[in-house]
């Protein structure tokens, strides 16, 4: 018994632990879990926010940029 979420499939060796998978994969598992540790109280509600998952483009930082040390002490030992 093969478990896809997404792109990914996960394939258990032991046949039980698939069927757990699977139960805890749903979203009533997770209202309910939710629900018995105490985040959702009675009458409220769970919103699920689906994020990217592709990876955020880093800063660009100009290569002729002194470094934090040297930026630091520029700063408070710097000419006035």
């Amino acid at each position: 018994m093969a478990i896809s979420t997404g792109s990914l499939t996960i394939t258990p060796v032991h046949p039980a632990l698939g069927a757990e998978i699977g139960e805890k994969s749903t979203d009533a598992y997770v209202v309910d879990k939710s629900r018995e540790l105490g985040f959702v109280r009675p009458g409220e509600g769970i919103i699920a926010l689906d994020v990217p998952t592709r990876p955020l483009p880093a800063a660009a930082v100009p290569a002729d940029r002194p470094d934090r040390f040297t930026r630091w002490l520029q700063l408070f030992f710097g000419t006035r």
